[in-house]
């Protein structure tokens, strides 16, 4: 089972959190290189490379400094504690079918391996060169996509190329999803030539989602619904779709739930009206655009009586930075 968001891979028991990049940023100057083996010793060893830490969870403890490096010799681990890895440090391996980490923990949100960024920054988190086997399945814990424009979105070949943002699976449908908020992005299709759908959480039939929140978005021009859920079982609950902005997408500019409506769902308080970009290639609102102080408050930055729909706040030029 693998299970993607925004296409970003993996394949074994994961935590995305919020601003997780792959590929590894600048070192710091106090940066180090800490090794782990599976005859070094958590308790006698100190992490270099002559006296190594026998576990993950033991260097991932130690290693919090922008640009430190995890190094996992070659060998089988087993994980009995879940790992939070900080941002900016990366782990690496001696080679995908020589260098193995198993993991013990159970429970339905047991956490294997956490990569974890404070909120708005980037992760800037690495991993290469191991297999990471969490007997289980991956999810999505506390993301957050916003203030976003996703634009010029044509329809291409292949699973991941039908949609603006979506959770999929090119496995048995098993994503697992606890907290994801969407909002004050901007999602427009290529005109002629859309992509199928503005946010796809087709691949939920077997999964698990708890806690959706869509707000404040500009979603236009998709060929099929903005948001569409699994042709089987919806397995989505406390889902929320308030203050949202679809028009000239299929589906009547509607959310389309083949499965049924999400369990505890909420949908009010959403347009379908053209939000008047400024042009066919400047997406910001112009004066009297109908989604200006129409959105919800999420706790951003915003001017006016209430947010504006989509990516960029009218009247100061572009998306907040903070």
């Amino acid at each position: 089972m693998k299970t993607y968001l925004l296409l970003l891979r993996r394949s074994i028991l994961f935590v995305f959190s919020f601003s997780l990049l792959a590929g590894f940023l600048a070192t710091g100057s106090f940066a180090a290189t800490y090794y782990i083996s599976p005859s070094g010793n958590d308790a006698t060893g100190n992490g270099s490379q002559a006296n190594p830490w026998k576990s993950l969870y033991k260097a991932t403890s130690a290693a919090k400094i922008a640009g430190d490096i995890i190094h996992v010799g070659q060998g089988t681990y087993t994980e009995t504690q879940g790992s939070v890895l900080a941002a900016r440090v990366s782990i690496e391996g001696e080679g995908l079918s020589t260098t193995i980490i198993n993991s013990t923990l159970t429970g339905t949100w047991s956490t294997f391996l956490q990569l974890s960024s404070s909120n708005g920054t980037n992760g800037g988190q690495s991993i290469s060169g191991l297999t990471l086997d969490g007997g289980g399945y991956s999810y999505i814990v506390d993301c957050i996509i916003r203030k976003n424009l996703f634009s010029n979105m044509y329809a291409g070949t292949g699973i991941g190329n039908r949609f603006g943002i979506g959770v999929i699976s090119d496995g048995p449908n098993d994503p697992q999803i606890n907290n994801m908020q969407i909002y004050n992005n901007t999602l427009v299709a290529k005109s002629g030539d859309p992509t199928y759908m503005g946010l796809d959480f087709t691949s939920q039939s077997n999964g698990d989602c708890r806690g959706l929140y869509i707000r404040n978005n500009i979603v236009n021009g998709f060929s099929n619904a903005w948001l569409k859920g699994s042709n089987g079982a919806t397995n989505i609950s406390d889902c929320f779709v308030t203050h949202n902005d679809a028009f000239g997408n299929g589906g009547g500019n509607t959310p389309g739930w083949p499965g049924g409506n999400p369990a505890s769902y909420t949908y009010n308080n959403n347009l379908s009206v053209n939000p008047q970009f400024v042009s066919a290639t400047d997406y910001h609102l112009q004066p009297g655009s109908p989604v200006i102080d129409r959105g919800v408050n999420v706790g951003i930055p915003f001017n006016g009586n209430a947010p504006d729909m989509g990516y960029a706040e009218f009247g100061f030029g572009g998306p907040f930075t903070y």
